[in-house]
């Protein structure tokens, strides 16, 4: 895998059929604009994921992260996740 890279347009294959999708789920007619959406993908060597709707994208990882721990809790697991940057933890 290479280093990340944050862009404003798709960059590569995954990125743009991520994009592709999005642009769907915008065409689509029961869509609204407080709809948001991460569409992730992977060729197992490359990933691509394209953002919608949100305000940033650590909004976008809290809400990926918390439902990861959903689906973790159905399954009878436990996930809890501790961030660590500069002014300390954080947990969500």
């Amino acid at each position: 895998m290479s280093d990340p890279i944050r862009a404003e347009e798709p960059m590569g294959k995954l990125t743009y059929m991520a994009n592709r999708m999005i642009n769907r789920l915008e065409d689509d007619e029961e869509f609204t604009e407080d709809i948001s959406a991460i569409v992730m993908l992977t060729d197992h060597e490359m990933n691509g994921v394209c953002l919608m709707g949100w305000d940033d994208d650590v909004e976008a990882l809290a809400f990926l992260f918390d439902n990861i721990k959903a689906i973790m809790k159905v399954n009878g697991k436990q996930m809890d996740l501790v961030f660590l940057d500069k002014e300390g933890i954080e947990l969500i």
